[in-house]
Order: C-alpha cells, then sequence, then structure tokens
C-alpha cells in the first residue's frame, strides 16, 4: 500500500515525558495523518522540521474527547496507543472534531477496530480522575455516542440514569455564581455530574439543577470515612497531638492514618493520666481480626470502622476515655474552592482592600474581604516588576490546584493595573517571621519537623503534577490556625524582573537557595525545590536565621560549587541534619523526591517521640 497523506495541521500536544520545566509543557507540533501512521514534526505545513514522534495507525486502542478542566485546555482529545497517552489540543472544537474523524476512518480504513469507551479524564496520580480506577489499562468508564464519531459527544460527564445516587447535604450553601444552586443542611440531592473534583451538579426537590460544593455533600448510600469530620486521613501524629490538646476537652478524638502502611490510627484526649488535670493524647491502633471485623478492644470488633467509633462514642471499652467529639477547629463549614465555573478573573467592585500587612519582592500586601464575607490576601504587584501577560496566560492553571498545605489562589484582577493576586488569608502571617517569635520552638524539634513535613506534602503534590515552585523558602509560607503551614507564591518567580533575584548570569532566583545546577547553568527540576527544602528545614532549626549569613551571593555561587554545606544547627538532631544534607547532594539523583522525603519525616517524628511515649490499650505511634 502506498503511504499517503491525509490530514495535515498544526495542533498543542501535552509532553509525554514525565519532568517539566515550569507547570505547562505544552508544545506546537505539525500533525501528518497518513493511511499507514500519524506522526509529529518541529516546524510548520509551509516548512516541516525534524519529526518527534510517529506510532502506525494499528497501535491505536482508542481517540476520544476530553474534558476541558482535565488539562485546562479547550479542544482537547487524547490517543491511546502502545499503553502511552497522547493528549492533543486542536484549534477549536470543530477542528478537534475533524481530526477525531480523521484518525478513526484512516483505522477502519486498514480494518482495525477501535473501542468504542473511552476515558474522559486523564491518568494522574496513580488513577484515572473520572473513574477513579487505578488499573491504567482498565477500559473506558464512558461509551461514545458513535463509533464512526460523525457527531461526538460534549466533553462532559455526565452520570447515566442508572448511576445517579443520592446525596445529602452537609451544611447550607448560598449560591456564589448564576449556575450554582441552595444547599440545606441534611436535605438531599441527585447528583448528575461529578466529574468536577470540586464542584458537582445535582438536582433538589423542585427539580431545579446547578452547581454545588463536592465537600458540601455526602453520598446517601456510603459508609464513607470521608465524610466524617473526625477523619483526618494524612495528619501527622505531631498534628493530631497540637489540634486535640489545643482543644482539651475529654473525649476529643480523630482518625488518621498511622505511619505503618494501611493501618489507621485513633488519637484521643484524656485528662485522667495527669495529676494537674493538663489534657495528654494517647493513640490507638485500629486492628482487623481474621473475620474482617474492626475492634480497638478484641472483646468488641464490629463490620466497620464507623461503627467501631459509634460504639466507643458509648462504651469506653478499654480505651482511656469514651470518644465524645472531634476537635472543634474541624466542625466549622468548610470553604468553597474558588467558583463553580471555572472562574479566575475578578472584579474590583468585588474585593474591599483593608489594612497593609507587608510587602515584598512581588508588591504590597493587603488584608481584605472578598464579597464582602471572606478574608482575603490582596498582593497587588508593582508595576513594572512582572511579565504581566505571561501570568495571567498561566493564572488559570495555578487558580485550579488545591491542597490542604498550599495557599489556594481564588483569582486575579485583571482589568485594571497594577495586576492584584488574591489569595487565602492566613492569619498568622509569614512562616519566617513565625519562627523569628517563636524561639521556644528550637526547644520541640517534633514540632519543627511537623512543619517540615507539612511543607514537604504540599512539594509532593506539586511534585506529582510536574510543577517547580523554584523559590521555596520560609519566607514564601505562611502560617494560619491551629499552626497549619501553606506554600505560597509557587511558580511566580518566573514572571518577576526584580533584581534582587537576578544572579550574574542574568537568570531570576534568590542565590542562597539555589541549587548548583541553577546557580550554573539556571535548570529548575523538583529536584531544584529539594535542594531548597534542605535550606528551609535550616532556616527553621536555626529559628530562622540568614543562610550563609557571614558570606555574599557571590561567594556563595563559589562555595556551593567547591560543595560546601551550611553546618548544623544548634539543638538540631544529627538525624534532621542528615536529612538535610541528602537534599544537597552535589548531583541531583542523589537527592530524594519529595515523596521520599515524606516517608523519612514521618519515621523521624516516630523516632523522635518513641521515648516519650505513654503506656496505652493497644498504643500506637
Amino acid at each position: 500500500m502506498i503511504e499517503e497523506e491525509i490530514k495535515i495541521g498544526m495542533m498543542t500536544k501535552r509532553a509525554q515525558r514525565k519532568k517539566s520545566i515550569g507547570p505547562v509543557n505544552y508544545k506546537e507540533r505539525l500533525f501528518v495523518l497518513t493511511n499507514k501512521k500519524l506522526s509529529y514534526y518541529d516546524g510548520t505545513k509551509e516548512q516541516r522540521g525534524k519529526i518527534k514522534e510517529s506510532f502506525a495507525l494499528n497501535t491505536i486502542s482508542s481517540v476520544a474527547p476530553i474534558l476541558d478542566e482535565a488539562l485546562n485546555r479547550t479542544s482537547a482529545f487524547q490517543i491511546a496507543h502502545d499503553d502511552c497517552y497522547l493528549y492533543c489540543c486542536a484549534k477549536n472544537a470543530e477542528d478537534r472534531d475533524l481530526w477525531m474523524k480523521a484518525i478513526t476512518q484512516a483505522c477502519q480504513m486498514l480494518g482495525h477496530t477501535l473501542q468504542t469507551a473511552c476515558h474522559p479524564n486523564i491518568y494522574d496520580k496513580g488513577k484515572w480522575q473520572c473513574c477513579l480506577n487505578s488499573n491504567k489499562n482498565a477500559s473506558g468508564c464512558e461509551r461514545l455516542r458513535n463509533k464512526f464519531i460523525d457527531r461526538l459527544p460534549a466533553p462532559t460527564r455526565p452520570v447515566h440514569e442508572e448511576q445517579k445516587s443520592v446525596v445529602i447535604a452537609l451544611y447550607d450553601f448560598k449560591p456564589m455564581e448564576a449556575e450554582d444552586i441552595a444547599l440545606k443542611n441534611g436535605e438531599r440531592y441527585t447528583l448528575l455530574e461529578s466529574h468536577k473534583p470540586h464542584w458537582w451538579k445535582v438536582r433538589d426537590k423542585y427539580n431545579k439543577e446547578g452547581y454545588v460544593p463536592a465537600n458540601y455533600l455526602k453520598d446517601e448510600s456510603s459508609n464513607n470515612l470521608e465524610t466524617k469530620d473526625w477523619f483526618q486521613k494524612d495528619i501527622s501524629r505531631i498534628r493530631a497531638e497540637y489540634i486535640l490538646k489545643e482543644d482539651g476537652r475529654e473525649g476529643t478524638f480523630v482518625i488518621r492514618n498511622s505511619s505503618q502502611a494501611g493501618i489507621y490510627t485513633l488519637s484521643v484526649v484524656s485528662k485522667g493520666g495527669n495529676v494537674n488535670g493538663t489534657p495528654m493524647v494517647k493513640h490507638y491502633h485500629i486492628k482487623e481480626n481474621d473475620e474482617g471485623k474492626y475492634y480497638l478492644s478484641e472483646s468488641h470488633p464490629l463490620p466497620s470502622i464507623i461503627e467501631l467509633i459509634q460504639y466507643h462514642k458509648h462504651n469506653a471499652g478499654g480505651l482511656v476515655s469514651r470518644l465524645r467529639q472531634p476537635p472543634l477547629c474541624l466542625q466549622n463549614q468548610p470553604m468553597t474552592h474558588s467558583f463553580s465555573n471555572g472562574k479566575w478573573s475578578v472584579d474590583w467592585s468585588e474585593i474591599t482592600k483593608k489594612e497593609e500587612l507587608g510587602s515584598g519582592q512581588f508588591g504590597v500586601v493587603h488584608r481584605g474581604l472578598f464579597r464582602g464575607t471572606r478574608q482575603v490576601a490582596l498582593k497587588i504587584m508593582k508595576e513594572g516588576t512582572m511579565e504581566e501577560e505571561k501570568f495571567i496566560e498561566e493564572a488559570e492553571v495555578m487558580t485550579r490546584l488545591i491542597h490542604k498545605n498550599l495557599v489556594e489562589l481564588i483569582g486575579v484582577v485583571i482589568n485594571e493595573r497594577p495586576i492584584c493576586i488574591v489569595t487565602e488569608f492566613m492569619e498568622e502571617g509569614c512562616l519566617l517571621d513565625y519562627i523569628r517569635k517563636n524561639l521556644a520552638l528550637q526547644n520541640y524539634p517534633d514540632t519543627l519537623l511537623d512543619m517540615c513535613f507539612q511543607v514537604c506534602d504540599a512539594m509532593k503534590y506539586l511534585e506529582q503534577n510536574q510543577l517547580i515552585h523554584r523559590d521555596l523558602a520560609a519566607r514564601n509560607c505562611l502560617v494560619g490556625k491551629n499552626r497549619q503551614i501553606k506554600v505560597a507564591d509557587f511558580g511566580l518567580t518566573r514572571f518577576v524582573l526584580d533584581d534582587e533575584y537576578t544572579s550574574s548570569l542574568g537568570s531570576k532566583f534568590p542565590i542562597k537557595w539555589a541549587a548548583p545546577e541553577v546557580l550554573n547553568y539556571t535548570m529548575f527540576s523538583s529536584k531544584s525545590d529539594v535542594w531548597a527544602f534542605g535550606v528551609l528545614m535550616w532556616e527553621l532549626f536555626t529559628g530562622g536565621l540568614m543562610p550563609y549569613r557571614a558570606l555574599s551571593n557571590t561567594d556563595v555561587v563559589d562555595q556551593v560549587a567547591r560543595g560546601y554545606k551550611l553546618e548544623r544547627p544548634n539543638n538540631c538532631p544529627h538525624e534532621v541534619y542528615r536529612v538535610m544534607k541528602q537534599c544537597w547532594e552535589m548531583e541531583t539523583e542523589k537527592r530524594p523526591s519529595f515523596e521520599e522525603l515524606l516517608n523519612i519525616l514521618n519515621d523521624l517524628i516516630d523516632e523522635i517521640n518513641a521515648s516519650s511515649q505513654p503506656q496505652g490499650f493497644y498504643y500506637a505511634r
């Protein structure tokens, strides 16, 4: 068969490699479809460059549209081939449909049949984000309407009639946008769409449809731990103790992941063990017997953890106290994540500016009110210090990031200059200032480690999403209620034109937190963030001292190149300093990932506390 070109055109594709420089890695390529294969090239239609990749049509298993939310791009579709997924963004929806139809028909001409089911979202973080199946080769969870793709389904993922479920509102909710509907605590709603991670579409008893916050709902038919305010899956032992002691009421408790994989731990407050009645916290493993039942005491096994907790709310059953309530700080109505319609551009008319909180390399920061009720931080950028157009292009992607230890970017005011970045408000301010004001924390290495743990958790999330911070330091982390730490200003240094962040090589970055490959070659990666994380740990364990405080920037560049490492801080455990030095390995491949660091820190927290553990019934670390 003579190879003939069927369709040629420009499309944007997402890089298939795992590592990425910057939060978005999309490139425009020239795609060429023949009757044998699909290829893409450098260059344009007029001047075709070097071929980048090519694969035979008979290796393609499916061609299907994907949700706009999946890539934060419009007119996107995926091509599954050889157990790989190529994500393409066409010029518009019509062009996307033409490409999909052409590829499908070219496969059919070869007698090669494509799958008629697809995944409307991407495979990420070890699972399909649409159906949550962890098998990358799992069959599609949604069926295409027509195998010839004459009319493709719109990129939405409705819940089919037989899949519709009833959900119950956990809180009241007032609509924020025209597409939203109200929720009333305790009322039932029919779930219509659940493909968006933070906003679901529901129908109320009056047949009115609209979007509501997903974290305001629970499935009526599920026995799901995630819906319980006493279930705090990923908090560390130290965080649990801090929150519980701050609450201080007898029987206040949480359930959390244990440091031992696959096991849950109950942490509960008791005042009975201390003479002066000060609260203490005991920890118990929730165990499972041969019959698959859960227990804290072998004589009281129950079919589910929820039933087990309910039993111990009425009977101590060997515990230091019966379980009474979750901490007050966990019972507040949660914040919604941004807007249901994906909006990220906000107007000054929605904001009330309050007092100035401080200033930095990016601009002046004010406290503010968003829509008259929600406290926010307003970062008003200095004019002439930012590549504004580039920032605006990527602001939408940044507003879609959400993690409990990442400062939420609510939106950006772009209809006036200077640009104003609207983020959530953190009551205790900058982590660096907080450490300097609370020097007594130097006597509590477990607490400092927990702060490091929280930062590391956020960085693991960025790492998993192939995002690079580029300016990780204590000054760019914030402290909220209950000593919650959140990472801020991720990725902003790429857009800042401040001389303070310019090296002799002309690149923008903070010298004293920079890895050797950044200083020498301006090569940023998650591993350069790991180096900066080691410096952040050093900041916390020194009470907020300036790294290399006796050296100029020029001297730092020279000394780091020679292999010099920051000295061990006073009162810093040697085990902790060893972790810092792991972060400062000269060769990037020798540095741990943030996922590995998180496990190391978790073990360290356990070790530091092991010697001071009180005795308990099935006591757990």
